[in-house]
């Protein structure tokens, strides 16, 4: 399933230090990357349909951040996609920012070629955030934590056991850790993920996640 890559927008100001991060990321992906500045990136809503768009948003140069949070967290229709750079060490911030609706974050302490693969791994539509964070913010959401509520049937003919992997996807699990965590093989792990993109009309693990989003943990 293979996809234009996504315009990629660094939202910080338009400091020196600013130009070289668009030059080496330009360098590494090989493609462009454009910078926007402001304190209020009303873009986040309007130009991240269809997930084109992978906003890198520098904390350490942005404006109102409760205000950019809050934007996040209350949008409605396609979530932008959002890789947050240059946070603190501070795992409540991580935990606010994967509650937001953020798909990754890198430290300021991070080697910049994980920035590089965090990019990626958002842009596959996989979360990057670190193991703790991930753990918390499943516990504190509730139905995705723990084990599956139980059903009888599931929508769009999915099994139980896709139910399960669809849960470890929305989680950011890798396809690796799926199969560690239920004992299965990791072919086995792919068949049940391709058998459910199927079912729910997902081309990736972000699409899987939406879906889930609306049409499981918010049921009951």
């Amino acid at each position: 399933m293979s996809k234009t890559a996504m315009e990629l927008i660094l939202f910080t100001q338009p400091t020196i230090q600013a130009k070289l991060l668009i030059g080496y990321l330009e360098q590494a992906v090989g493609r462009e990357c454009t910078l926007q500045s402001g304190t209020t990136p009303t873009a986040f809503t309007v130009r991240s349909s269809l997930g084109s768009v992978l906003w890198i948003w520098d904390w350490q140069q942005s404006g109102d951040k409760e205000r950019i949070f809050s934007l996040l967290s209350n949008q409605d229709g396609a979530i932008p996609l959002v890789l947050l750079i240059n946070l603190p060490d501070d795992m409540s911030l991580e935990l606010r920012a994967l509650q937001s609706g953020i798909r990754g974050v890198v430290t300021y302490e991070t080697p910049i070629e994980q920035l590089i693969k965090a990019l990626e791994s958002v842009e596959r539509g996989e979360l990057w955030f670190s193991r703790k964070t991930l753990t918390r913010g499943l516990i504190e959401r509730g139905p995705q934590s723990g084990s599956m509520p139980k059903r009888n049937q599931w929508p769009n003919g999915i099994t139980s056991r896709e139910a399960e992997i669809l849960r470890l996807i929305t989680a950011g699990y890798s396809n690796k850790r799926i199969a560690y965590e239920l004992g299965i093989s990791l072919h086995t792990v792919k068949a049940h993920t391709y058998n459910l993109y199927r079912k729910i009309d997902a081309s990736n693990r972000m699409d899987a996640a939406n879906w889930a989003e609306m049409n499981l943990w918010n049921q009951s």
